[in-house]
């Protein structure tokens, strides 16, 4: 597009042209020697920007125009935004057609692995069955509570209840009982030793505290001896 013609970029572009466009030529007098130098100089910018300390010396020193020109094209702009702004009825609506390319991510399933993990799970679930048979036997409802499959090995720390609780049962009767992990006085056969184990907490002593942690290295729970609390 011709920005000459009739339009507004083409009318900013002659204005600036016509205020900033110059021409600065110098050419020595050769009809006077050690005359002055003679300047010609096409349009009045070129006059702003050069600057000399004498007619007769050929030093001329120019100035930089682009902060001139830059802060004049950004005034123009704003005024011309400024005039030309748009009027019209905001509730008008232009439809265009356009074209848009974009990148997606697409998953993509691996029907094999997904069949071989379904067997797997199928399979797992199968083996498990037979462990529940017989469950009818217990002459009460079971459930897989970790207090239930707890108090069926009659540890010390679930005493005091009844060996058919519920869990429903066993949190009651339990539940607000204090217990601690660390060392605790253990009693194996016709022997007492120290070990690790919950116990209740003024029967627990930590490991820090203990007189003699030789008496712990070793394997197994089956250290015993007398210990000393520190």
């Amino acid at each position: 597009m011709d920005i000459w013609s009739g339009s507004t970029h083409g009318g900013l572009a002659l204005l600036l042209n016509h205020r900033f466009s110059a021409n600065y030529t110098m050419y020595p007098n050769l009809a006077s020697a050690g005359g002055p130098w003679l300047p010609i100089v096409e349009g009045y910018f070129a006059y702003e920007m050069a600057t000399y300390p004498s007619e007769e010396s050929c030093d001329r020193v120019f100035k930089d125009p682009g902060p001139v020109i830059f802060n004049a094209v950004r005034e123009l702009g704003l005024r011309l935004a400024l005039k030309t702004a748009d009027t019209s009825d905001p509730k008008h609506r232009l439809m265009l057609e356009g074209e848009q390319a974009e990148t997606i991510v697409v998953y993509v399933a691996n029907f094999g692995f997904l069949y071989g993990a379904i067997a797997v799970t199928i399979l797992a679930t199968i083996s498990v069955i037979p462990l529940y048979y017989g469950f009818w036997k217990l002459g009460r409802e079971v459930s897989m509570s970790p207090l239930e499959i707890a108090k069926a090995f009659r540890p010390v720390q679930l005493e005091g209840v009844a060996s058919n609780a519920t869990a429903e049962g066993l949190l009651k009767g339990v539940g607000q009982r204090p217990i601690m992990y660390g060392v605790v006085d253990a009693v194996h056969g016709d022997e007492k030793g120290w070990v690790f184990g919950m116990g209740e907490p003024e029967g627990v002593v930590s490991p820090d505290e203990m007189g003699k942690m030789r008496l712990l290295e070793g394997e197994g729970e089956g250290n015993t001896g007398d210990m000393e609390s520190g």
